[in-house]
């Protein structure tokens, strides 16, 4: 933990920044949009399985904005960026609330997934892996404790506000505080001239912080040469599978409950005790990062959520809820992690925005389909508990594959 504080006390302003971002991601998050599932099909008139179908349509269109996204975190400042990109996360937040028919809800859904799920978390994340260098592991775990807090506190927050008032008024509060709170306090954060701004101009203190890059992979000619490598394409397959197992049965815990006898405000409580769980993992494991490094930690991220899905189909008590979302939140905080760290320890800052934006991109497309996929899996219990063995199954597979790649990278054959 001392190291931690010497890095919050060295680094209180960048760090901000980048926890500022993680929290407010949480409004264009399916955790919490899954709060409103009923709420907002009743609003527009719709089925859930036709809500659950313009959602992943919403983060099909919004992913393939996300490499464009990439490239301007190579190109413009940090700064300008993230305000911007607040204002149109409240705009879009207060345009779903007053509509009433299908493309209204598209439209809405686009913005807030590009803007909150999407491009907040690829802001956040990018400026702080590709500032930090020596602590990058600490650095993101800190940043990330963001969405943690979401994930604790907005479920509860927002279940309450419905109770008292409206689902509307809900996202009201949420968007007016990324008005009053995040686009205020990022101009403040960043100053004009600070390196964290953008990648070229890094590129020198980078250095003075003792990079472990290659200078011949910073001056490439290619910037895509990335492309051309085979374990690119192992090491996202690997991180295709938390988001689109996480948005698939996020989205669809209405009907988790309903199948299992539970209710909503138990899953409220349950992601109290994910948001905990997520602290203390991302705590150690960050400091596990920057002695490893995240390949280390590649085939062993998934194996918990492979126990969350045994669980689920095995047992109907209460309790299982809970351990249910345990389970997620090891595997989902080191997802977090790994998402963050391996790219910087595998690329130059200078390419880091556009290889984190295509895969980010290719991560938003693979939790598109997912709302629709898993509202068919989770039909009724029968259904669901051989969806539930499959994607063990699943897991167990891609685990083996990541002990592949991480071989392949340690030999330095990336």
């Amino acid at each position: 933990m001392k190291n931690y504080w010497h890095l919050i006390k060295a680094y209180p302003r960048y760090l901000l920044f980048g926890w500022l971002h993680f929290f407010f991601s949480s409004i264009g998050q399916t955790f919490l949009v899954g709060i409103y599932v009923d709420s907002i099909s009743e609003q527009y008139g719709i089925s859930t399985l036709t809500f659950s179908s313009i959602y992943a349509l919403a983060t099909l269109i919004g992913s393939f904005l996300l490499p464009y996204g990439g490239k301007m975190i190579d190109t413009y400042k940090i700064r300008t960026l993230s305000w911007v990109n607040g204002i149109s996360l409240a705009f879009f937040g207060f345009m779903l609330t007053q509509g009433t028919h299908e493309v209204w809800l598209l439209v809405s859904f686009v913005g807030m997934r590009f803007s909150g799920q999407g491009f907040m978390i690829l802001l956040g994340s990018t400026a702080i892996s590709r500032y930090f260098v020596k602590q990058r592991g600490k650095a993101i775990s800190l940043s990330g404790l963001g969405l943690t807090t979401g994930e604790g506190l907005l479920p509860i927050l927002v279940l309450q506000l419905i109770q008292g008032y409206s689902w509307q008024f809900s996202i009201w509060v949420l968007c007016t505080a990324v008005i009053l709170i995040h686009v205020p306090l990022v101009r403040l954060l960043i100053r004009k001239e600070d390196a964290f701004q953008r990648a070229d101009t890094l590129q020198d203190e980078v250095k003075g912080q003792d990079d472990l890059q290659n200078e011949d992979n910073s001056n490439r000619e290619n910037k895509y040469d990335f492309l051309k490598k085979p374990g690119f394409y192992v090491a996202n397959l690997l991180m295709l599978f938390i988001p689109f197992a996480i948005t698939g049965m996020f989205i669809n815990h209405n009907q988790l409950v309903l199948h299992k006898g539970w209710d909503m405000e138990l899953i409220g409580f349950g992601f109290t005790i994910y948001a905990l769980i997520k602290v203390v993992v991302s705590i150690f494991f960050g400091e596990v990062i920057d002695r490893l490094s995240a390949v280390q930690l590649l085939p062993y991220f998934l194996l918990p959520f492979a126990v969350a899905f045994l669980a689920l189909a095995l047992g109907e008590a209460r309790w299982i809820a809970i351990f249910y979302l345990g389970m997620c939140a090891i595997s989902a905080s080191l997802f977090s992690l790994l998402k963050s760290a391996i790219w910087a320890e595998l690329y130059p800052p200078a390419v880091l925005g556009t290889v984190k934006g295509i895969t980010h991109f290719l991560i938003i497309v693979s939790s598109a389909a997912a709302p629709v996929v898993f509202n068919r899996l989770m039909v009724d219990a029968s259904t669901s508990r051989q969806a539930y063995i499959t994607f063990t199954a699943i897991i167990l597979l891609l685990s083996v594959a990541a002990l592949w790649l991480r071989r392949r990278i340690n030999k330095g054959r990336y």
